[in-house]
């Protein structure tokens, strides 16, 4: 195993095992659920007027995926959250420019499971249920105020 791919390997194993932003917020402003079917992993993504939050059950990829996403939208705002995911399916696809990839952060990570396309519904589930959160209005990934500092599971 290469270093970057044990690198990429640790990362998405500790948040799988300790996701970032994992808890149900006591004032729940928006929420949106998520399910595959094929596999069983589900998720719930909140929004409670400042944080973002989740909970579910699932495999290490769809799990450390959510927690990944929303580490990244509580360090950084984005002033269209929509082309935000764009990039993001993008980047699974391989049409992301360069530049904006590393605009991703962490959530490059992600990329590798290209090459596994029975994960890749794994991994953009809690991206479908942000997209469908945004969709129904109210929540705003624009936020300076989000914050990831919740409990672990």
């Amino acid at each position: 195993m290469s270093d970057l791919t044990a690198l990429y390997h640790d990362l998405i194993f500790d948040h799988s095992q300790n996701p970032k932003c994992f808890r149900t917020p006591k004032n729940i402003v928006q929420k949106h659920e998520s399910f595959n079917p094929l596999c069983g992993d589900k998720v719930c993504l909140f929004y409670d007027g400042q944080n973002y939050t989740f909970e579910g059950k699932g495999c290490a990829m769809s799990m450390a995926s959510a927690s990944l996403l929303l580490e990244h939208i509580a360090n950084h705002a984005h002033t269209n959250p929509l082309t935000f995911l764009a990039d993001l399916f993008q980047m699974l696809d391989g049409t992301l420019a360069d530049d904006k990839k590393r605009s991703l952060g962490k959530l490059q990570v992600l990329e590798t499971v290209k090459h596994y396309p029975s994960r890749v519904k794994c991994v953009t589930l809690s991206w479908h249920a942000l997209r469908e959160l945004i969709l129904k209005g109210g929540a705003d990934v624009s936020s300076e105020h989000s914050s990831c500092d919740c409990p672990h599971p």
